[in-house]
């Protein structure tokens, strides 16, 4: 699912949750996304998000809606760097639920990221697993030191 400036506030809201997560997890700073901000603030930049989700199969009811477990997200954003003097996309976080990584996920999706984004970035330092992950999916696309 896709999660944009323009997405409903529990969207932005379960992707900056997760984006707590990845935060504590990895022992950063500041949260890499925030629901609230809005263009016209002094650090935004155009974002994608895109939440992993499954079906939650033990909260179905009979005649019910179905309902869908949020699980992970990974975020892009469209901004100008050092030395460019046009905007690219750079990959600045993943983060999966611990029960949820090394089950193929981010594989599945990077194809289109990958075409949707072109020759994106990958914001470091990077996880071991996110190491892995790219040595292993995006060789001739290394991130930059």
């Amino acid at each position: 699912m896709l999660v944009t400036l323009d997405s409903p506030e529990w969207a932005r809201n379960a992707a900056e949750q997760l984006g707590y997560y990845f935060k504590r997890e990895l022992g950063f700073d500041f949260p890499p996304m925030e629901a609230s901000k809005r263009k016209g603030h002094s650090s935004f930049a155009p974002y994608e998000i895109y939440l992993f989700h499954e079906t939650a199969y033990d909260l179905l009811e009979e005649d019910g809606p179905v309902s869908s477990r949020v699980f992970g997200a990974c975020g892009l954003r469209h901004a100008t760097f050092e030395n460019e003097t046009e905007p690219r996309w750079e990959m600045q976080w993943v983060w999966l639920h611990p029960f949820f990584r090394h089950r193929g996920h981010l594989a599945k999706v990077w194809p289109f990221l990958r075409q949707r984004h072109g020759d994106f970035l990958i914001q470091r330092p990077l996880s071991p697993g996110m190491e892995t992950f790219i040595a292993k999916h995006d060789t001739a696309r290394r991130p930059l030191d």
